[in-house]
Order: structure tokens, then C-alpha cells, then sequence
């Protein structure tokens, strides 16, 4: 095929082409995520993973993890982990239990159930946009 034949067939593709599928329900969810990210099952989550650690501030970690309605606790004694989930619209306890566990070595911050780079300097100061003002202290 000659090199100006190509510009031609690539204008032609959107008529040949439908360049979004209707139904993608046979698609796997990954597959969705990465075709479609704007059709996305899920709502954007952030979780906080942390273990034991010592003093009052973990008392006060697990109490306000326990709040959250999707707290988990897995493992048991020095491999006892506790998550929580949180939403856009959960922000300000998000923002309360990061203040709590962020000098722990053991926490962890997943976006979307999974570990990104930069989750607590990029995501985390992302989502305190939606912070009220008055609620902004100690940012």
C-alpha cells in the first residue's frame, strides 16, 4: 500500500468503525476500566491499611476506622491489619484517620484497592479539595 493511500483509509475508519461498543457487558472489569474508564462500575475509593502500633492514637485509628462501612480486619495479633474505604463524599473522616495513622510505617494508602506511586503525596492531597473550608485545619 503507498504511504498516501494510509492517510486516506485512517479517515475512512470512523465510517467503518463504531469507535464505542453499546453493550460491554461481556467485557472483564479490567477490560471496562481501561476501554471505558468514563462507564465505571465502581466509585472512586481511597482506603487506608494500617497494623498495630503503639499509644493512644491507635485506640483512636481503629475506632474511627470501625465507623466506616467498609471496615475490614484481617489477620490476628503482629499480622492484624485493619481498612477502611472511603468515598468523595467521605472525605472528612478519610482525612481524620490519615491524620491519625500517617507517622505509622505500616500504613498504607491503595486508590482503588490497589497500591499506586505518589498515593499519599498526589491522591491524598487531591481529595482534600473537597475538604470544606472550615474543615481544612491541620492540612
Amino acid at each position: 500500500m503507498k504511504k498516501d493511500r494510509i492517510p486516506k483509509k485512517i479517515k475512512n475508519l470512523p465510517d467503518i468503525i463504531d469507535p464505542e461498543e453499546k453493550d460491554i457487558s461481556h467485557l472483564s472489569t479490567r477490560a471496562r476500566e481501561i476501554l471505558y474508564p468514563e462507564r465505571r462500575l465502581k466509585p472512586f475509593m481511597i482506603t487506608i491499611e494500617f497494623g498495630p502500633f503503639k499509644g493512644n492514637p491507635y485506640l483512636e485509628a481503629v475506632s474511627l476506622a470501625k465507623r466506616n462501612q467498609h471496615y475490614q480486619e484481617t489477620g490476628e495479633g503482629k499480622y492484624l491489619r485493619h481498612r477502611a474505604e472511603y468515598g468523595v463524599s467521605d472525605v472528612k473522616d478519610l482525612f481524620s484517620l490519615f491524620n491519625t495513622v500517617e507517622k505509622d510505617p505500616s500504613c498504607k494508602i491503595l486508590v482503588n484497592r490497589k497500591e499506586f506511586p505518589y498515593a499519599r503525596t498526589l491522591w491524598l492531597p487531591f481529595l482534600w479539595l473537597f475538604l470544606e473550608e472550615d474543615e481544612k485545619t491541620g492540612l
